[in-house]
């Protein structure tokens, strides 16, 4: 099945999408059918996951010891890679550009 690209993303996040989104989706849906037989797709599984899962609860604590694993894992700071990273590739550029100039305009 080929969905169209512009509104394949979209008809998986349709619930959350602001009115305007929605309408533009209702529209597009009327006019093709594959997307539209996929929407549909996607609610019919929404629905049969819900009735699925209806009665399952998490046992007595599950949400207790579920907070103590996650609070007993070691804390990550953000890398400060990427910016170093950044900076290495503006440096590199910098550079070149400063060389073709050097010797673009450089006394023979």
């Amino acid at each position: 099945m080929r969905l169209c690209a512009e509104f394949e993303h979209l008809l998986d996040e349709s619930p959350e999408l602001a009115a305007g989104e929605r309408e533009r989706i209702e529209a597009h849906l009327a006019a093709c059918p594959t997307c539209r037989t996929y929407a549909e797709d996607l609610v019919r599984l929404d629905a049969d996951l819900v009735a699925a899962f209806a009665r399952v609860r998490p046992s007595r604590g599950f949400q207790d010891a579920a907070l103590r694993t996650i609070r007993r894992q070691p804390r990550y700071r953000n890398s400060a890679l990427p910016e170093v990273l950044d900076f290495i590739g503006w440096a590199a550029v910098v550079a070149v550009v400063a060389s073709l100039v050097f010797f673009r305009f450089m006394p023979r």
